[in-house]
This record gives structure tokens, sequence and C-alpha cells, in this order.
């Protein structure tokens, strides 16, 4: 009986065991990919880095840094599909900024391409905001940008506060970003003010990064990232 008894206890620990480092194990894994995410993706609070650009136009352009309020920065690829998608959307968007948030909000659009190249793309898409290339891959990866279409709106510290990974091409998406925009004061946001618990971790996107897919392209999927004006992060929902 004892013996019987001494099986059953050693058996139940044994499990309990099992399912903590489960538990333990899954937890490892979330860490994990939200750390490797951030490397790739921009997330919410990242400071992004003041760049020099020149617009197709001649126009000299801080990016990352906005001239008034905030900036709404379009990163794309010529020969991306998802940023074909995305292009008449990025477009509506602009319109929709300039009526509900100018002059507090500009837009800028960046390829990752020649000036011909991103020339070619804001026509065929009636872009009416300044566009830039940029092929440094270095400063690509400070801004997470080497995964396209990304976009992405970037408060006076050059802080981001509103991320869109993947295809932009819905009118909710675009509705959001206005409303991110809009909620979102133009003064500073202290860093202590947004702590790493209350950014979200979770509905990162599952893009391949560009070293194991060297298009740098995004599949149609979207996550979406949102700083609400109080600074507490909330998450969006994924578009697939």
């Amino acid at each position: 009986m004892m013996r019987t008894l001494a099986i059953v206890v050693a058996w139940l620990a044994v499990s309990a065991l099992v399912v903590v480092l489960a538990v333990q194990n899954r937890g490892l894994r979330t860490q994990r990919d939200a750390l490797a995410d951030r490397a790739q993706f921009a997330y919410l609070g990242m400071y992004v880095p003041e760049t020099a650009l020149t617009t197709l136009d001649g126009e000299s352009i801080l990016l990352g840094t906005p001239a008034d309020g905030h900036q709404v920065v379009f990163f794309f690829n010529h020969t991306c599909p998802y940023c074909e998608r995305s292009g008449a959307s990025v477009a509506a968007a602009a319109r929709a900024l300039r009526a509900a948030a100018a002059p507090r909000v500009s837009m800028l659009g960046v390829c990752l391409c020649t000036p011909d190249e991103a020339r070619g793309f804001a026509q065929k898409h009636r872009f009416d905001f300044p566009v830039a290339t940029l092929e440094n891959r270095r400063l690509l990866a400070l801004y997470r940008a080497r995964n396209v279409p990304a976009l992405m709106a970037i408060n006076p510290d050059g802080r981001v506060f509103h991320a869109v990974q993947g295809t932009f091409n819905t009118q909710t998406q675009v509705a959001d970003l206005v409303s991110a925009v809009e909620e979102m004061p133009t003064d500073s946001l202290p860093g202590e003010r947004m702590p790493m618990e209350s950014m979200s971790t979770q509905g990162m996107p599952t893009q391949s990064d560009s070293a194991s897919d060297p298009t740098g392209i995004a599949p149609g999927g979207a996550t979406t990232r949102t700083i609400p004006a109080d600074n507490i992060g909330r998450i969006a929902t994924r578009n697939r």
C-alpha cells in the first residue's frame, strides 16, 4: 500500500514539474520572440535617428525630426507587391491627415530605391507629399525599416507612437492612423512615462527579416501598434 502511494505521489510530482517547465518554456519563447521582433520591427516608444534627406523635388528634410508636430513616414520599395497594394491607402491617409490634423503633422515617403524608381512609384500612386530615397542599410536597420512596407508615426521627440508592419490597405488602418495622430499631443513623451511593461508584446508580426529574405518584403498581413494619448501602450488588431 505504502509503495503504491509513493509511486502515485512521485508521478504527481513529476507531472507537476513537467507542467511548470512547459509554462516557463513558453514564457521564455515569448520573451525571446519579443526581443527578436524589437531588432527587426518598429516598437512603441522607440527612438529613431535624425537623418538629413533630399526629396525628389530637391527639398532638404529631416527624417525622424518633425518640423511641426508629428511626422508620418511610409517606407517602401518600388518592386514590393505589398507596397503596391498599400499605395492608394497611403495616399488617402496623407489627404485625411492633412484635413484632420494639419499643420500638426507632415507626411514623408521613403523609398529603398533610386530617385527615378521612387518617382515612378510616387506618380503611379499619386503621392502628394514629399518623397525621398534611403538605401543605407545601417540607417534602415536603425529605423527598423529593412522589411517593407512599414509605416510609422513619430512624435517631436523622435519616438514612434503608431506603427504598421505589412500591407496598409484598409479604411480601418487609415482611420486608426488619423485617430492616433489627432489624440497624441505634440509635446514630448517623457521616457519615464512609458515603462517597458506598458508596451504590448502581443500580436507581433511574422515577416521574414532581410537576412533570410533578401527582398526585404513583408507579407500581406499587418500588425498595428499604437500608444494612446495617455502614453499607455495598447495593441490594435492584426489584419490578415
